[in-house]
């Protein structure tokens, strides 16, 4: 035989032909005449010593492996390549850990950050100290010790000339200097915020008082970064961070190849390929989890390999990416004490969230944890498995609530309790940003969730939860006195009347009065009552919206008919900004649909035997039912046969076809006396599956004149699960793991395996392909002949795959995993569509998608291109910003101009730059929409503007590559730059096509800044950092107006004017103050708004300034109406995502910019928002949907 030629393929044949013979270790070594222990070596791996080298080919010719001398000569050359191999050394993986300075050899993928960094410490111009900002678990750690100290320091290394210092932060203020040039390196600045006040102090002094001959790096994570600027000194080095981001493709896979290819092995291409897939397996990847983990499957992948190459058996073999959170979180849970395991069993369910059927991460606030808690969040921080947000612990990722079983089991146990613990969630958050107002406790359920939250297994509550419930019962209880005492009153009232009965008038008035009195006492309950229960269905509706946003926006329609408040409201627009299916509804059990083309017919067939068909295509229309004549249905396939619309109505005792055309009319039964559980048609022939195993087949070329076709058979008594055709095949399945691929002409062509019973199948239009599902989860595209019968490729889901439909350019799969999903060929995912129950059925009528499901209802998706959504192929979106009649969303490659075309966004071309150069994220475009200014890559400011067509460019600005802020002004006469480091914005006015510099504002600094709508008055961070400084515009030259001081020395962020006069400033303490600047030397504070609670990324006025909009890294977009002088919150908007980077309102609209390079338009008008709506139900929530979701509320139709 041909011998292999590895280490690992060597160790692979000799250890399968030892136990092919059954030969033992000893008798081995006995053989080769060599100690047992080398014999032991060579099985698992070793190569021979030259001078053993005969007596282990000895041992291959008693193994069999070697018959004849050129046999034996072609084994020593595969010892003699293997031995030449490179040696495969100890795993240069560390796990989840991070790198030190020993481990430099292997540390790679931040080759870009490292660059820059040692850039900063070798330009004397860069601010001091470098700052190095970037998510926890990031690699900031490891960036500073394997690379910059390990690496750059190193003796050949760009900073040789530095003594590298690293310091704690609470140790650096005692830190004692070596001579020389020093590079001194704090790690987890962040510490600091933890420090008493004096010893914080002593640490922002001692950082920013070194001498010259220090050159300072320190490392702080992104949540921290508000804390940081509050020291000014800090300002100018937070200004132009090194930062520690996301890591494109070829940095994972260079992660993955190379610190292997230094210690001896290579990483198989597919292995490359699978890690990559897997790292995207939740989302984009966030290198504060992503890294650790990767680097931990791969110190174990490393551990099980014992060849010079890693492939995906070793990878598969350790469980892969993700089950090192398993491993890890089970290692931390076994190091707790008996004592600590139950609350860590608590803590870890009050950081879950259940949304409908959804498992999602939560936040706790560390206040609210006791001291015994302390050790417990500590454990799992040290292994990366929580992370902390501010003053908050999280689960890290997503993949521990799939890949903990522990967890899991936890979760299944306690899953209703846990949806009480989100109902107490959102109504405590809905309490807090009201402003803890009564009117939003909710008294009647606080005394349940009372008793419930003390229980001893119950998941942890936070503060303000518990102060929810506490003030819940309080109300509560003053409401039960205040009743007592009108009601004591009015017997009072009662007795005094009848005392005085002799004088009647008095008597009449008293009783008038005590019922005038009840009267208003019951309203005000009623009000109550309707406000209560109108939070109610909304909260309940952003539970459900995720897996059934049909019903979900029926309740926020609901909701806002029986009380208007930001709840309802809000709970409208976002039902409007969610993806929403029509549906039918009609008995529950096995649905089946089907749509005929050229007839336009949508049909259902259901549980009862009966057909309802819609004419025209929409299942809202009028609709026409008849008896199918059988009992339980199961098959329902349209087809259009000369010019008639045709369908086979399959289930018990019948399987009839019926021309629909006009009166539903039986042209043929087919199964009378059997059930029918599959069928398919093939131009004008139909086949049936039957329960005993036969496919029944027709000729319906004359539909008045049907000709019988030979049945073929499976020759076992199984039922015909699945069935499709083309003109050349039948597939059948029904027999286990197979497929049975027949002829037209009724031979058996070939058997394909499959895995589990295939119970859907499908052909594509063109007959080309089939695609099959399966019990076990396994879906299946088949090529037909001449390319086969054979298999194309296949996927594996989470449950069974009880229906799919091939359309030729898509693949539709739907089952038991709670929704429908859009692939292309080749299960590319497109899109999925929620169905909390089980799909059993999929059609399509052009680009609507059709689902008939167990819970009784038919569904119809619209799968046209979205208007409320844009998605980029790549990069991400950053600030949003709104013209007249357009609005430009900044992304990593420039600013993308979206024009309104009826109900949709249309992309405005954008004249690219000269000379092959990029744009970048610095965008700005002028709030009449008319000029849009983007820097490129090269440095070079592009100003552009609006032709008929799109963006043209007029002016070009080189050198302009150290900007850190662009704004324009609204007709695009003014422009403001400010530079990264460097104090004074540079305000330029139009000069013809060019600009001309006007000023350099004193005391700004480039950390935000905007214009007024008239273009007046200019307003910029003040060089301080903890305000802002107003310019007025005049024809004189610009003139330093007033300062704008902040609460609390809070950090501004954002601004924006409205042509009223005022300007919003948001800061990072989540707070808007709103100021009047009409008169820009004299400032007044009109509003503090304090509901956000989290950091602003944009502010901004719509409605002409009736509106004001704050969008926040917890992902929230808040509104507030500005009327009469009040600041009134309307809306609380969350789309689904972690953080909005910015929005802006144009046209009636709220577009925002959401994490992951998507961005959404919601509507801004609920009435309106609920007329569309209304429009799109289909049929309403029954008595009996209502009764589950919302028991005891009346069943209210909002429409």
């Amino acid at each position: 035989m041909q011998p292999p030629l590895s280490r690992e393929a060597l160790a692979e044949h000799i250890g399968a032909a030892r136990h092919a013979t059954n030969l033992s270790i000893r008798r081995a070594a006995s053989l080769a005449k060599v100690p047992p222990s080398t014999a032991q070596g060579w099985f698992e791996g070793r190569l021979p010593t030259p001078a053993l080298t005969s007596n282990f080919l000895d041992l291959l010719e008693a193994l069999g492996l070697v018959t004849s001398p050129e046999e034996r000569e072609a084994w020593q050359r595969a010892v003699a390549s293997a031995r030449s191999a490179p040696v495969v050394e100890a795993s240069p993986f560390v796990g989840l850990r991070s790198y030190t300075a020993q481990e430099s050899a292997v540390y790679v993928g931040r080759e870009r950050a490292y660059q820059a960094l040692v850039e900063a410490c070798l330009r004397d111009d860069a601010p001091r100290p470098v700052v190095v900002l970037g998510d926890s678990g990031a690699g900031k750690s490891s960036l500073l010790a394997a690379g910059l100290i390990g690496t750059a320091c190193a003796p050949d290394g760009p900073l040789a000339a530095f003594t590298p210092v690293a310091v704690r932060v609470a140790d650096l203020h005692t830190l004692t200097l070596p001579p020389g040039r020093v590079l001194l390196v704090v790690d987890q600045v962040e510490e600091a915020a933890a420090l008493p006040a004096a010893e914080r102090a002593a640490f922002f002094d001692a950082l920013t008082g070194l001498p010259p001959r220090v050159t300072s790096v320190v490392a702080i994570t992104a949540d921290a970064f508000g804390f940081a600027m509050r020291d000014e000194r800090l300002a100018a080095s937070l200004a132009a961070p090194i930062l520690v981001g996301p890591l494109s493709t070829a940095e994972y896979t260079r992660i993955i190849e190379e610190p292997a290819r230094r210690h001896g092995r290579t990483v198989a291409p597919d292995l490359v390929r699978l890690i990559l897939r897997d790292l995207r397996l939740y989302g984009e990847p966030a290198p504060g989890t992503a890294l650790p983990l990767l680097s931990s499957a791969m110190r174990r992948c490393w551990a099980a390999a014992h060849g010079a190459t890693l492939t995906p058996t070793h990878y598969l073999a350790m469980g892969g990416l993700w089950s090192a959170l398993d491993e890890e979180a089970e290692a931390v849970h076994a190091g707790l004490t008996e004592q600590q395991k139950p609350l860590a069993r608590r803590l870890l369910l009050a950081l879950i969230q259940l949304d409908g059927d959804r498992v999602l991460r939560g936040r706790l606030p560390l206040e609210d944890l006791s001291e015994e808690m302390s050790p417990i969040v500590d454990a799992f921080l040290g292994s990366r498995l929580f992370t902390l947000y501010g003053g908050s612990v999280a689960v890290s990722h997503d993949a521990l609530l799939n890949s903990w079983q522990r967890l899991r089991g936890w979760i299944d146990e306690e899953r209703t309790s846990l949806l009480i613990a989100r109902r107490i969630q959102m109504a405590a958050q809905v309490w807090e940003e009201g402003g803890r107002q009564d009117d939003a406790l909710m008294p009647v359920e606080a005394e349940l969730w009372s008793t419930w939250a003390r229980q001893a297994g119950a998941p942890l509550l936070s503060a303000r939860e518990n102060s929810f419930i506490t003030a819940s019962l309080d109300l509560a209880d003053a409401q039960q006195r205040a009743q007592a005492d009108t009601i004591r009153t009015l017997r009072r009232r009662q007795q005094l009347a009848v005392a005085a009965a002799a004088i009647a008038i008095a008597m009449l008035v008293v009783a008038v009065g005590a019922g005038l009195q009840s009267s208003s006492l019951r309203q005000a309950a009623q009000a109550s009552e309707r406000s209560a229960q109108a939070r109610q269905l909304a909260l309940i509706a952003d539970e459900i919206r995720p897996s059934a946003p049909n019903r979900a926006a029926q309740l926020s329609v609901a909701s806002l008919a029986l009380d208007e408040s930001v709840e309802s409201r809000s709970a409208v627009l976002k039902s409007a900004g969610t993806p929403l299916s029509t549906r039918s509804v009609g008995p529950s059990g096995t649905t089946m649909v089907s749509h005929v083309d050229g007839a336009d017919v949508t049909l259902r067939a259901d549980s009862s035997g009966s057909v309802t068909l819609w004419r025209g295509g929409s299942i809202t229309g009028e609709a026409e039912t008849f008896d199918s004549g059988g009992g339980q249905l199961f098959v329902l396939e349209g087809a259009t046969v000369a010019g008639r619309a045709l369908v086979l109505v399959g289930g018990q005792q019948t399987a009839a076809v019926w021309d629909v055309t006009g009166e539903p009319t039986r042209l043929l039964e087919l199964g009378d006396d059997t059930v029918a559980y599959s069928a398919a048609w093939s131009g004008p022939t139909v086949a049936v599956g039957t329960l005993e195993g036969d496919v029944r087949r027709v000729d319906l070329t004359d539909p008045d004149a049907p000709v019988p076709l030979p049945d073929l058979s499976l020759d076992e008594p199984m039922a015909v699960t699945g069935l499709a055709m083309t003109p050349e095949t039948v597939f059948v399945g029904g027999v286990s793991d197979t497929v049975t691929v027949f002829g037209v002409d009724g031979t058996r062509q070939a058997d394909l395996a499959v895995a589990g019973t295939v119970i859907s199948m499908n052909a594509s239009p063109d007959g080309s392909e089939v695609l099959a599902g399966t019990t076990q989860g396994f879906g299946y595209r088949f090529a037909t002949p001449p390319a086969g019968p054979s298999l194309i490729d296949s996927v594996e889901f989470e449950a069974s795959a009880n229906a799919v439909r091939h359309l030729g350019d898509r693949l539709l799969v739907g089952g038991a995993f709670g929704e429908l999903r859009e692939y292309l060929p080749g299960w590319e995912l497109v899109r999925s569509f929620p169905e909390p129950t089980v799909v059993t059925s999929l059609g399509a009528r052009g680009d609507v998608l059709l689902a008939g499901a167990t819970g009784g209802a038919v569904t119809a998706w619209p799968t046209a291109e979205d208007p409320r959504v844009l998605q980029l192929a790549e990069g991400r979106f950053f600030g949003v910003y709104g013209g007249a009649d357009a609005v430009m969303l900044g992304s990593s490659s420039g600013g993308l101009v979206l024009g309104r075309d009826d109900d949709a966004w249309v992309e405005l071309p954008v004249e690219a730059p000269a000379d092959g150069d990029t744009y970048n994220g610095f965008a700005i475009l002028s709030e009449d929409a008319s000029v849009l200014v983007n820097l490129t890559e090269g440095g070079t400011l592009v100003t552009l503007e609006r032709t008929e067509d799109g963006f043209a460019a007029a002016h070009r600005m080189p050198g302009q590559g150290g900007l850190a802020d662009v704004e324009v002004s609204a007709s695009g006469r003014y422009l403001a730059l400010g530079y990264r480091g460097e104090p004074g914005y540079h305000l330029f006015e139009r000069d013809g096509d060019g600009w001309a510099l006007v000023s350099v504002l004193e005391d700004t600094w480039p950390g935000g800044s905007g214009f007024t709508p008239d273009e007046s008055t200019f307003v910029a961070m003040h060089v301080d950092g903890k305000s802002a400084v107003l310019w007025r515009l005049t024809d004189n030259g610009p003139e330093e107006a007033a300062t704008l001081t902040l609460a609390d020395d809070a950090i501004p962020i954002d601004y924006a004017f409205s042509a009223r006069g005022t300007l919003a400033v948001g800061d990072t303490a989540g707070r808007i103050t709103v100021f009047d600047v009409s008169t820009p030397e004299a400032p007044q504070v009109l509003h503090e708004l304090n509901q956000a609670q989290s950091e602003l990324t944009q502010v901004g006025f719509g409605r002409g300034g009736d509106l004001l909009y704050a969008a926040t890294r917890a992902g929230r977009l808040w509104v507030w109406r500005i009327d009469d002088g009040s600041a009134r919150l309307e809306l609380s908007l969350r789309p689904e995502a972690t953080n909005l980077t910015g929005a802006a309102w144009v046209d009636g609209h709220f577009v925002m910019a959401l994490n992951g390079g998507r961005a959404v338009a919601w509507p801004d008008d609920p009435k309106a928002a609920v007329e569309d709506l209304c429009g799109r139900f289909g049929s309403r929530v029954s008595q009996e949907e209502w009764d589950a979701l919302v028991p005891g509320v009346e069943l209210t139709d909002g429409c």
